[in-house]
């Protein structure tokens, strides 16, 4: 990424340009914000394709920020729909609600910059599957678990400005999965590969006039 992470006096990231600035560092998050609308503009679901959605830009702009600071996935859980042990019944229906938006982002995240469905598991592909059928499978977990995060909020009457907010990734969770592939690829290079006649230049000449024994 062409910033320079930096934390500030509270500890919260700031990033400064390699390129010559002026300026005070800024908030971490504003650099996200700028290379999510950059890449959103590049995508296939530009920002207010459907319906508005500047608060769902927001929200995975301090998405990536909590990734980029490591504060997140702690209570992520491992497997896929339907493999994995849902939520207590004992917890109450908020912790419900975050425990499945935990899951969510974590797939979401994984999904769009990675191409993976989680950080859990140790192969790529679920057992007996095929990389398309995972794929599609982890799709699949990663949309239901926003879409119970949803529902949860909404019967629980939350007022909070991210109720809505967890509604639009339900409902548009494989085009934000794109949004976030278009900036790993287009914006970061994510999963680039060099060509053969890339790494042959950057591998010496072998000398052939040597004569072995």
């Amino acid at each position: 990424m062409p910033a320079i992470l930096q934390k500030s006096k509270v500890d919260n990231p700031v990033f400064r340009t390699l390129f010559p600035d002026w300026s005070e560092p800024r908030p971490l998050a504003f650099f996200f914000m700028e290379e999510l609308l950059e890449a959103r503009s590049r995508s296939v679901f530009p920002t207010g394709a459907v319906e508005f959605d500047e608060d769902v830009n927001i929200y995975l702009a301090h998405l990536l920020t909590r990734l980029a600071s490591d504060t997140m996935f702690s209570g992520t859980r491992f497997g896929s729909l339907p493999q994995w042990q849902p939520p207590a019944k004992t917890m109450d229906r908020q912790a419900r609600s975050r425990w499945y938006l935990a899951q969510g982002e974590h797939r979401l995240l994984y999904l769009g910059l990675f191409d993976r469905g989680e950080g859990c598991r140790r192969r790529s592909e679920l057992w007996g599957m095929s990389r398309e059928e995972t794929r599609r499978r982890d799709m699949v977990c990663g949309k239901a678990c926003y879409q119970a995060a949803a529902d949860l909020m909404e019967h629980a009457g939350d007022s909070s400005p991210l109720a809505p907010v967890v509604a639009k990734l339900a409902r548009h969770f494989d085009d934000y999965v794109q949004v976030l592939r278009t900036l790993a690829t287009d914006r970061w290079n994510f999963g680039a590969r060099l060509s053969d006649r890339q790494l042959a230049e950057l591998l010496p000449p072998l000398d052939t006039s040597e004569k072995h024994p």
